[in-house]
């Protein structure tokens, strides 16, 4: 069946071909445990590296209207009322449009990119709010200068 392969290493977007064995997804997107993340009401779904924060990630993207950035390869299928795997019912030019690259620059300023622009502002924002957030949750004080 059709899905749909985020490479955040070239920061592209493909159409593969998925043979409906989970395992399979590891194979296509370079990790060995997944997470899932809803996409739309039809049950779109994105396949997302579970450990991805942990260590050191190929790459970052971001999805329109989900807080936190993801890291490394993602896959996008469809999922059926049985919760089985089937074809993206959104397009290519869908996740496009939603998609956004986080790189760093050589002075560690992280860059936001929407996919086909190239970067037009700096940002920490996805970074910063998610560790102030986490920091404030555990009442921890943020390190200065980070």
């Amino acid at each position: 069946m059709k899905a749909f392969l985020i490479n955040v290493k070239d920061q592209t977007i493909s159409e593969v071909e998925y043979d409906g064995n989970f395992k399979s997804i590891y194979k296509l997107c370079g990790w060995d445990c997944f997470t899932t993340i809803q996409l739309n009401l039809k049950r779109d779904t994105l396949y997302v590296d579970d450990n991805g924060l942990l260590g050191d990630p190929v790459g970052w993207f971001g999805i329109a209207g989900y807080a936190q950035p993801l890291a490394n390869n993602a896959l996008v299928l469809g999922t059926n009322g049985r919760g089985n795997s089937t074809a993206p019912t959104v397009k290519i030019d869908w996740i496009e449009k939603r998609i956004f690259w986080i790189t760093r620059d050589p002075n560690g300023i992280w860059l936001l990119r929407r996919h086909g622009e190239k970067p037009s502002f700096r940002a920490i924002t996805p970074f910063a709010s998610a560790y102030l957030g986490a920091a404030k949750a555990l009442q921890l004080k943020p390190k200065k200068g980070k």
